[in-house]
């Protein structure tokens, strides 16, 4: 959705390991917003994207106008996602992952790619774009790439750049703690680590947890423990001041 940095520059430099053409899309999609005033106040840097892009040798952009995605008479369809909908970033925006299926199903009819290339930070997401592919492009082929984080471990996004310097600095607490599961994983139980997480949190007091939860990776199904066998993800949404992030560590 435009205001590029690293992790989506990234994302261009695998996608050009590929054979044919790499073409980056940048829509700004109203339906997956919640709020008017979220989506008056996520960044625009348009001037800024295309000469990213450019330096990364993107061979084309596509960045239509509303009109040209939702043109008038159109109505928004309507995607069967099953439980991801109404799970985790489903539960506490609802109706984001309709607006994701919506603009990446007329995305895809308009472009035709045979291969789409996107982080995981938005793991949810992720696993909604599969879903999307399964029912209606079978022959698409979704890859995901690993998150980008910045020197200060917290997870490159388009809203990082809302932080105050102070924000910043606690999301990137915040966001080390979540990597340090990776070291402590099989010495301390989720229960015992989410405990000792959510008492962290709650000593930075720009820092609002809206949850916390491990999951299956394939399937995204809740665990109360590591599993066994199965990977496993931990994802988390927070609030850094006014701006609320999303980040997930995978765990084999």
């Amino acid at each position: 959705m435009g205001a590029l940095h690293a992790g989506h520059i990234s994302l261009i430099q695998l996608a050009l390991q590929r054979e044919g053409a790499v073409l980056s899309s940048i829509f700004i999609n109203p339906l997956q917003f919640n709020h008017a005033g979220d989506l008056a106040a996520y960044p625009k840097t348009p001037e800024s994207d295309l000469n990213m892009l450019r330096h990364a040798c993107c061979d084309a952009v596509y960045m239509p106008e509303y009109n040209q995605v939702y043109p008038e008479g159109i109505a928004v369809k309507h995607f069967d996602l099953g439980e991801l909908e109404g799970r985790l970033e489903g539960a506490f925006r609802p109706g984001h992952f309709q607006g994701v299926a919506n603009v990446l199903y007329r995305l895809f009819m308009d472009v035709e790619p045979t291969e789409v290339v996107l982080g995981l930070k938005d793991y949810q997401q992720f696993m909604v774009v599969q879903e999307l592919g399964r029912q209606h492009f079978p022959t698409l082929r979704i890859t995901g790439a690993p998150t980008l984080r910045e020197e200060s471990g917290l997870a490159m996004s388009s809203r990082n750049r809302r932080l105050s310097k102070a924000e910043h600095q606690q999301a990137s607490l915040v966001a080390k703690q979540l990597i340090r599961l990776q070291e402590v994983q099989h010495t301390l139980s989720f229960e015992t680590w989410k405990s000792e997480f959510s008492a962290f949190c709650q000593t930075l007091p720009a820092i609002r947890i809206e949850y916390v939860e491990l999951a299956e990776q394939k399937t995204l199904r809740t665990l109360n423990e590591w599993p066994n066998e199965d990977k496993a993800v931990v994802l988390i949404a927070f609030y850094s001041g006014a701006t609320r992030l999303i980040d997930n560590i995978l765990l084999a």
